[in-house]
């Protein structure tokens, strides 16, 4: 059972392990199918390689992009607005990205439809040698500042050899019955 503590405090040494055999409670993967048409065209979209480079984008005609750095995939769109806040507790920019040049109270990259913290959005590896309690704690910050959010721990091994402090507010969410 929980305690009623403001925070509790988790000694993992164990590691965390995701079955990769495991489909879990979504099922095996099916084909993917055809290739739908195109859309219509909006602003150009940009498909940067690295999180540096995503914040070089020029925002006057970037305004969405894909990033496409290995781990950290996915949709930003540049959005106005004092995310100075949000900028500076997510030190691992998994979800929000300071633009080169433009203060964070007048806007930022933010990522797209995310319901869920991607532990690997931070940079944590599942390959089960790298120690992730680093990531996982910045993580669990953020999420916190957020004002609770669930993490979202992918399939793979994920290493943690430090105590991490969590509060009640903070969720976890994982693919299969022992993930997390």
């Amino acid at each position: 059972s929980r305690s009623s503590a403001a925070s509790d405090v988790y000694k993992r040494q164990v590691v965390h392990t995701v079955s990769t055999a495991s489909t879990g409670a979504f099922g095996p993967t099916g084909s993917t199918g055809p290739t739908g048409a195109t859309g219509p065209t909006g602003p150009a979209a940009s498909n940067p390689a690295t999180r540096t480079a995503l914040k070089a984008l020029a925002t006057g005609s970037s305004k969405v992009a894909y990033l496409t750095e290995v781990g950290r995939e996915g949709a930003w769109s540049y959005r106005l607005g004092d995310y100075s806040t949000k900028v500076t507790a997510d030190t691992l920019e998994a979800m929000f990205i300071a633009a080169n040049g433009i203060a964070t109270t007048v806007g930022a990259w933010v990522r797209d439809d995310a319901r869920e913290l991607n532990i690997c959005w931070a940079g944590a590896l599942g390959d089960g040698e790298t120690d992730n309690s680093t990531v996982i704690q910045a993580c669990i910050d953020l999420a916190s500042a957020m004002g609770g959010y669930r993490l979202f721990v992918p399939k793979g091994t994920f290493l943690c050899q430090t105590t991490l402090t969590q509060p009640h507010r903070v969720g976890w969410l994982g693919i299969g019955v022992s993930s997390v």
